[in-house]
């Protein structure tokens, strides 16, 4: 094998270890993206819930997840 016969390694080649790599769709889910909003009983604002208990950052009344 002389050097004309060896591959040139130093020159890339596009096709040469590309692979194509799945792109996420670019329509999203629109069911994933929806959260839950819970409104305070006491003054109507929103809640966080945190563990099992919703809490409202503007009046401080909390309710516990099983609550109806």
């Amino acid at each position: 094998m002389t050097l004309r016969d060896k591959p040139d390694r130093s020159r890339n080649d596009p096709e040469d270890g590309v692979r194509e790599i799945a792109q996420p769709s670019s329509s999203t889910d629109e069911g994933s993206l929806k959260t839950q909003t819970t409104l305070c009983d006491l003054c109507g604002a929103q809640m966080i819930e945190r563990h099992c208990k919703l809490i409202c950052l503007s009046c401080g009344y909390q309710r516990d997840c099983s609550d109806p």
